[in-house]
């Protein structure tokens, strides 16, 4: 179902990007969509390469982090 005020969670925080017209997930590799992986909060308007229209895409990054190894003092 595309995009409507009662689905909007389903669109938001997903791992690629969904066309809020057509309803498919745009597949960044085989897309060829990396430039999407820019700073936070940069928004990209892109056409989608399923039903030709024009969507805006906000990309959010988790950044984790480990400090498990450590070097013997």
């Amino acid at each position: 179902m595309p995009l409507t005020e009662e689905n909007q969670l389903e669109y938001r925080h997903l791992n690629e990007p969904k066309c809020p017209h057509c309803d498919r997930r745009l597949n960044i590799a085989e897309h060829e969509l990396y430039f999407l992986y820019g700073n936070d909060d940069d928004v990209h308007e892109i056409v989608c390469p399923f039903c030709d229209k024009e969507m805006l895409v906000v990309p959010y990054a988790e950044w984790t982090f480990s400090t498990s190894e450590q070097d013997d003092d």
